[in-house]
């Protein structure tokens, strides 16, 4: 029911958002630009899925909130998070592609790392600072509100909304897939020699460790490929399904007119097919940071983390092997 649904949007996307913080101390510390921007874009969307299933928790709409200031703020804002963390999500793949085609053996110095980051932006940045720019031009009401999904923009079906706001995340997440594809049959090919060497070679722990690093991208790669990329894919065509035909023209004084600055309330039970095809988004962006959580919050370094945040909260008095180095 529908306080089942606020108590669990609450608890799960807080706590997905809580859990972004190491990932991201994580790629801050080796550099990594698109992980940085990926995980701060799936924390802050998460932060607003729970904020608003508070805010927004009943159908009482006189009860409600308007909503100024924190609808204006998040929704200019949702879009190119939504976009950014898309885009992240491709530039970290077709990084992971180009490491497996290198497998160098040595650390990227300065020049490189400067490089990789400066074509990381240039994939990440430029969309969605434009959709940023163009918000207000193409939104046909300052915002609605509706129960527990809170804030909702209110566009209209014109060809520029389809071009920048709609196409560009399935288009990031289509070439995520592609580089997720790229990534697993490079890995297949350097495999097969680098198995047989170390068969010949009788190093059982380079084995071992060559292994887990396999089924690490694997898993990596099939994520990107299974989930994510067909997701965004029924997200588009429900878009364009709803939007059709899109063929409105563009007319910023008719967008802008009288009455543009009302606000629209909705109940639970009277939301739009559209609104209710986001009802459950929230959950998708949970189960990312589990994802990514996976890879990049259970290796050791992270472990090393989550000690010492324990030992700053005098934790390590009452487990005295916080103190203790780890592993042992």
């Amino acid at each position: 029911g529908m306080l089942a649904n606020i108590i669990l949007r609450t608890i799960i996307n807080l706590t997905a958002a809580i859990a972004c913080w190491v990932p991201f101390r994580l790629f801050q510390k080796n550099g990594e630009l698109a992980g940085m921007v990926m995980v701060v874009a799936v924390g802050i969307l998460n932060f607003y899925y729970a904020l608003n299933a508070v805010i927004w928790h009943n159908d009482d709409i006189a009860s409600w909130p308007k909503g100024y200031g924190w609808c204006d703020i998040q929704l200019a804002s949702f879009l190119p998070l939504e976009t950014l963390n898309a885009a992240a999500i491709c530039a970290v793949m077709q990084n992971i592609s180009n490491q497996v085609s290198l497998m160098r053996a040595s650390e990227l110095t300065r020049r490189d790392k400067a490089r990789k980051n400066m074509m990381q932006a240039l994939i990440i940045i430029p969309v969605p600072v434009l959709q940023v720019v163009l918000y207000y031009f193409n939104i046909a009401k300052r915002y609605s509100i509706s129960g527990i999904v809170g804030c909702q923009a209110v566009f209209t079906s014109t060809s520029v909304f389809l071009t920048v706001f709609v196409l560009p995340p399935p288009i990031f997440a289509v070439a995520a897939a592609y580089f997720a594809g790229l990534t697993w049959w490079r890995y297949r090919k350097i495999d097969v020699i680098a198995r047989r060497a170390l068969y010949n070679s009788g190093d059982f722990g380079s084995r071992a460790r060559s292994n887990r690093t396999k089924r690490k991208l694997y898993f990596m790669a099939l994520t990107i490929i299974a989930p994510y990329c067909p997701m965004q894919l029924i997200f588009l065509f429900n878009n364009i399904k709803l939007g059709m035909p899109w063929s409105k023209p563009y007319d910023f004084a008719q967008l802008h007119g009288p009455g543009w600055d009302q606000i629209d309330y909705m109940v639970n039970l009277s939301l739009s097919q559209m609104v209710r095809s986001h009802m459950y988004i929230n959950y998708i962006a949970a189960l990312e940071v589990v994802v990514f959580f996976i890879y990049f919050g259970c290796t050791q370094e992270a472990y090393e983390m989550y000690r010492k945040y324990l030992r700053t909260l005098g934790i390590g008095k009452i487990f005295a092997g916080l103190s203790e180095r780890w592993p042992p």
